[in-house]
């Protein structure tokens, strides 16, 4: 069996700082890695240097009949999107759609047989434990930001969790930049924000890295 390529997962996020602005540096410690092999997931595809970068493997890990509720009539124009990123790249759901029949489904048993390998709570987590189970000795993740919200409050320790369970494996794990979400600390906030009206992030990032006694 030959070796697997360096693989890159990326998201949305991809060259953001932490305050979700686009910034040069952030944005070519990304394009420096292209064409590498490359995964990303729910429809995202990034503006590159020479177009747009569509992933390799796009995974969309939601069910459909939950998807038909969420997004309502923006059902119909993703399940489009989806099509149309099939011609270049390889589908994989977590169940078959009958609107993407050559779709591969998500590797689940292999997954679950990894340690904890049931414990997800996020795409993200979810494809790294993929990359794990396929046998990817050297990956890179980009453009992965929790602290807008859409994820469960356990997802910054789930990714972690895999993280360290590659990193364990032998696996060289990168976590560039523009990611917020890996290797920190977590802490609760109280504020009297008020919800629509004011800026209220998942996470709070304060500038300082030193903590101050008081």
């Amino acid at each position: 069996m030959s070796e697997k390529k360096p693989l890159l997962i990326f998201g949305s996020a991809v060259g953001r700082d932490r305050y979700t602005r686009v910034t040069p540096r952030l944005s070519r410690a990304f394009n420096r890695l292209l064409p590498r092999t490359g995964w990303s997931c729910n429809g995202i595809v990034i503006q590159g240097p020479k177009g747009l970068v569509r992933p390799d493997r796009m995974f969309e890990l939601h069910r459909r009949n939950y998807l038909r509720f969420v997004l309502g009539k923006g059902f119909a124009p993703y399940v489009d999107l989806l099509r149309a990123i099939s011609t270049v790249s390889e589908i994989t759901l977590i169940e078959p759609w009958k609107e993407l029949p050559k779709a591969t489904l998500y590797p689940i048993r292999a997954v679950e047989a990894l340690p904890h390998g049931k414990w997800h709570t996020g795409s993200f987590d979810w494809m790294l434990a993929c990359a794990i189970a396929e046998g990817y000795k050297d990956i890179t993740i980009s453009g992965m930001q929790f602290q807008r919200g859409g994820e469960p409050l356990g997802a910054p320790a789930c990714i972690s969790y895999w993280a360290g369970l590659a990193v364990g494996m032998g696996i060289k794990l990168t976590v560039l930049e523009d990611c917020d979400t890996l290797f920190k600390t977590y802490q609760l906030l109280q504020s009297e924000r008020q919800y629509g009206r004011e800026d209220v992030v998942l996470l709070e990032q304060p500038k300082s890295r030193k903590a101050r006694h008081v």
